[in-house]
């Protein structure tokens, strides 16, 4: 982990003073700076965070190729954080994303699409099939 510092820089800029006679400017003249009554600014200090325990893994130990395909996908090869919620009820399989949900139906193989509620929580997907 890099540490972050903070540093405070103080430039002293001369003045010039030009003068309708003199084509070229002259430094200005300066009063010798005061010493501050202040004590010194004290510099940032980056206070290290305290350990965690790291989460659990929720990945299964293996994975169909089909799946790690679609899952890479909406990942776009990694370049993108996808959050979702799933839920299965019965022989149906509800995935929700930020659209809506789409509800696959077991046909005894795999998972096929039957429906898309466009704007629909997963809870309120799952009440709709709940209610036939």
């Amino acid at each position: 982990m890099k540490s972050a510092a903070a540093f405070v820089i103080f430039l002293t800029v001369p003045t010039f003073a030009a003068s309708p006679a003199s084509p070229t400017a002259k430094p200005a003249a300066t009063t010798p700076a005061k010493p501050s009554a202040k004590p010194a600014a004290k510099t940032a200090t980056v206070k290290p965070r305290p350990k965690t325990t790291a989460p659990k893994t929720i990945a299964p130990p293996s994975i169909a190729h089909g799946n790690a395909m679609f899952l890479a996908s909406l990942c776009s090869a990694g370049k993108q954080k996808v959050t979702l919620k799933a839920q299965a009820l019965g022989t149906r399989f509800f995935l929700e994303e930020p659209s809506g949900v789409t509800v696959y139906a077991f046909d005894g193989n795999g998972y096929q699409k039957e429906n898309f509620f466009k704007g629909l929580s997963l809870d309120q997907a799952v009440k709709r099939y709940r209610a036939r």
